[in-house]
């Protein structure tokens, strides 16, 4: 099964991330699902989008999808 997670408000918020969605999409990823973060931001590269991701403690390396 694959889930498509939008970032601000689901993820993050500004610049905060939001408490449990960390450990959330590790228990996702652990079971073997795939997930996708999906933007409408198309003002960031998608390195960039990971690269905050991951700072909050998410792998989502080839899992960005953005409108720009």
């Amino acid at each position: 099964m694959a889930w498509a997670l939008d970032l601000d408000g689901v993820v993050w918020l500004g610049t905060d991330a939001v408490p449990g969605a960390a450990d959330a999409v590790a228990a996702l990823q652990d079971a073997g699902e795939t997930v996708l973060f999906v933007t409408n931001n198309s003002g960031r590269r998608v390195a960039d989008v990971e690269a905050k991701l991951l700072g909050h403690g998410i792998d989502a390396r080839g899992g960005v999808i953005t409108s720009g």
